[in-house]
């Protein structure tokens, strides 16, 4: 049997800007070409001048007035994801974007409570604790790392914690965010961002393959 499972595995695209979430809405992004209509895979929870949410098939997106999130929980379509926000921006390539994130949410089953204890113990001076407490459990754990590059900055932040949600007791949650921002604040052409999704969007989907495993197996994956 597996020491593990991959519950949900959740991806997320997200721009920073100034946008009108009633814009963004499914029938008029089929017009566009950009979504294969059918009114059998929507699902409009709000559409509203400070918020748009609706869920069209693989596809969840969220506009408010300063963000655009678009996401699925389908790791088949996380290619996918990436082509409609091209596409959206080549229509909306006048809005004024030079700042995004790349992220991912997995829940992962360890099948095991006591497992879940030991891969927290992995990651941390564990002989340290040990000298504060006599059975320390670790809630959260917090990482970032930042990348100085020519033309844009790049900080990943990695978060690691119990399940609570969707694998209570067995599971564990890691988040990682890939915040990525261009250096010359006065560029907001959103072709630059997406050279720059472009250009680390492979290394992002190989850490998010390969973390976990580091994480959850730790010496043995080594």
């Amino acid at each position: 049997m597996p020491r593990h499972a991959m519950k949900v595995k959740g991806h997320s695209i997200v721009f920073a800007s100034d946008f009108n979430p009633t814009v963004f809405q499914p029938r008029w992004l089929k017009q566009l070409g950009l979504l294969d209509f059918d009114e059998s895979d929507e699902k409009v929870n709000i559409i509203h001048p400070e918020i748009t949410d609706f869920v069209y098939s693989w596809l969840n997106i969220k506009v408010t007035r300063t963000k655009l999130i678009a996401q699925t929980i389908d790791e088949s379509a996380f290619e996918l994801l990436r082509d409609f926000v091209f596409g959206l921006f080549s229509y909306f390539d006048t809005i004024p974007v030079n700042r995004a994130g790349i992220n991912f949410d997995m829940h992962i089953d360890l099948f095991d409570r006591e497992y879940v204890r030991t891969t927290f113990q992995n990651l941390v001076n564990y002989s340290f604790l040990s000298k504060l407490t006599t059975e320390p459990d670790i809630n959260s754990l917090r990482f970032n790392q930042h990348y100085d590059y020519e033309d844009f900055y790049h900080t990943m932040n990695i978060r690691i914690e119990p399940s609570m949600t969707r694998v209570p007791n067995t599971g564990i949650f890691i988040s990682i965010n890939n915040d990525l921002w261009l250096k010359d604040e006065n560029n907001h052409d959103p072709r630059k961002i997406l050279d720059v999704i472009s250009s680390k969007w492979d290394a992002c989907m190989r850490l998010s393959s390969n973390l976990p495993i580091d994480i959850i197996e730790g010496d043995d994956y080594a």
